[in-house]
């Protein structure tokens, strides 16, 4: 099956979340990988400010407008979708992983950011 169905398909079965939403949090793993040195793991921090500065660098400053239209506004919006893509086989977990770990009171782009016109860059504090 390809992935713009699968994620038609887990839009679907999930109310809030558009079939863009899953597909730009996927994306954004590999451009986070792309970015970094090394090849490690990334955090539920990293990955949700990494969400948000892709969508700053894509979006401008209707970064944050592009993401609430997909649905995704929260770091648990980022860890419903990230464990859903899991379930699908899409993305993959470590055994220390978890889906808590999304729990972090965190929007995905700040409000003083919103259509600042100056990117967030919340995940360079981390590379």
């Amino acid at each position: 099956m390809d992935n713009e169905k699968i994620m038609c398909e887990l839009a679907a079965k999930s109310p809030g979340y558009t079939p863009e939403a899953f597909q730009f949090v996927a994306e954004t793993v590999t451009w986070m990988a792309e970015k970094m040195d090394t090849h490690r793991h990334l955090t539920a921090a990293e990955l949700v400010g990494g969400v948000g500065d892709m969508a700053a660098e894509r979006y401008g400053a209707l970064a944050k407008e592009v993401l609430n239209s997909f649905g995704v506004r929260r770091a648990n919006d980022v860890g419903d979708i990230v464990y859903m893509l899991i379930d699908s086989g899409i993305l993959c977990a470590s055994p220390d992983d978890r889906r808590e770990d999304f729990d972090i009171d965190m929007d995905v782009i700040p409000e003083k950011y919103a259509g600042a016109g100056e990117p967030f860059k919340f995940s360079k504090a981390f590379f």
